[in-house]
């Protein structure tokens, strides 16, 4: 009896992911979740639009700046910490293990690392109603919502419901990217000065692409025999919603770059 309650306490120990969650703000419920991303689809595309009907655009340039200089130190901050405290790249080839046999006594501190790349997903919301303030409609893309709702979402499942080792390396991947991409975004708010920067806006939308095919390539893993049938249900979101994603970038990407050369 007191070797099975020794067991008992190892193991509680060993996956505080599932006894812990309450603490962590959004995790332990769908429902703050679901709410959160109505409310930002209704901002969007209803109560923003028709707040701004009868209205000049506001330049929020200074705000914009500060917020793409946010973005940059925040994601690379996220993706200092998780090489440092994580093993995102051992999680590659170890795809089946949870985040507590990756990362044994450092789990909690990873997991609240990606809590808080969960946290900045949301602060990405921001983004779109700086465009919807700005009436820059066509920047207000099909996938530019589906990509920042999505990303939300699945980042909360992972945490919620998902605590494999993998989500490190999605999350590393997403943030390296976005330390990138925001640099390129705060560039150009500095106009002609940063022309020549701005060439790379092509090569951006390229690593979008990038990451997002090698995620969904070794999300494959999760279906081989060795892998239990929870990581499976991981593995079909990772494939189908990296795969929508991937054909909403190409297809931006052919009629942004490819299509205008032919044209």
């Amino acid at each position: 009896m007191a070797q099975l309650e020794i067991n008992y306490n190892i193991s509680e120990m060993a996956n505080f992911t599932d006894t812990q969650k309450t603490k962590w703000l959004l995790i332990s419920a769908p429902i703050p979740v679901f709410f959160i991303s109505i409310v930002y689809l209704y901002i969007v595309y209803i109560a923003g639009p028709q707040l701004m009907k009868n209205k000049q655009p506001y330049s929020l340039k200074t705000f914009i700046q500060c917020y793409n200089f946010f973005q940059i130190i925040t994601n690379a901050w996220l993706v200092f910490n998780m090489m440092t405290y994580g093993k995102p790249i051992t999680a590659i080839w170890r795809f089946c293990d949870s985040l507590d046999e990756l990362c044994d006594d450092n789990s909690e501190k990873v997991f609240e690392i990606l809590w808080w790349t969960l946290m900045l997903k949301l602060f990405d919301f921001t983004e779109t109603v700086i465009f919807v303030l700005r009436k820059k409609d066509h920047q207000i893309s099909f996938l530019h919502i589906y990509h920042h709702v999505t990303t939300f979402i699945c980042n909360w499942l992972g945490l919620s419901y998902f605590n494999y080792g993998f989500l490190m390396t999605i999350m590393l991947l997403n943030c390296s990217v976005h330390v990138v991409m925001y640099f390129y975004y705060f560039l150009s708010t500095f106009g002609s000065s940063m022309q020549r920067f701005l060439l790379i806006k092509k090569f951006v939308t390229i690593l979008q692409m990038t990451h997002i095919a090698f995620i969904v390539i070794i999300s494959i893993q999760g279906f081989i025999s060795s892998c239990n049938t929870k990581i499976m249900y991981f593995s079909t979101i990772i494939l189908i919603n990296g795969t929508v994603n991937l054909l909403f970038f190409y297809n931006f990407f052919y009629h942004s770059y490819r299509k205008s050369k032919t044209a």
